[in-house]
């Protein structure tokens, strides 16, 4: 029954989707701005019942709605994620590993909105994002000189959210 409804949710908001525009303004002052009025409820949601994870699933709806199409299919595979998880059947191997398998799809676009965020709004969703320096080197002998040297490059990425 359950899932019925979800599958008649989803083709009704397909059906909607596909007959109107979107009116809504996709704008990083927008986004900023919703981001900023739910950051507590982003960095440390309440999910203690169902209610709480279907309140955090509206939520990053909500906020995949008036998100900037840069980020926007990233907000879809989180709210993705959490509707998965809601789905977990305790003692049910299937059902955990398929909540565990889209979790860590998710990871990604976590790391992406997190950045994004940061960028454009000057917030933080979730652990700071540390850049960090990794040196590649290289190695070159002269047997004439009988010398070695090392020549070390920077190339920097950056380590955010597991």
């Amino acid at each position: 029954m359950r899932r019925r409804l979800g599958i008649s949710l989803v083709a009704g908001a397909l059906l909607i989707a596909s007959c109107g525009t979107d009116a809504v303004e996709r704008t990083d002052e927008r986004y900023c701005a919703t981001v900023q009025q739910h950051l507590d409820e982003l960095n440390a949601p309440n999910i203690a019942t169902s209610g709480d994870v279907d309140r955090a699933v509206e939520l990053y709806r909500s906020i995949a709605k008036v998100a900037p199409l840069a980020v926007e299919q990233e907000w879809d595979v989180l709210t993705l994620a959490y509707q998965t998880a809601a789905t977990v059947v305790p003692d049910n191997q299937a059902s955990m590993q398929k909540a565990a398998d889209t979790i860590r799809a998710a990871q990604q676009s976590a790391t992406a909105i997190a950045t994004y965020t940061q960028e454009r709004c000057k917030a933080q969703i979730g652990p700071a994002i540390v850049p960090t320096t990794i040196l590649s080197a290289s190695t070159t002998t002269d047997p004439a000189a009988s010398t070695t040297s090392i020549t070390a490059e920077p190339a920097t990425t950056s380590a955010g959210p597991p």
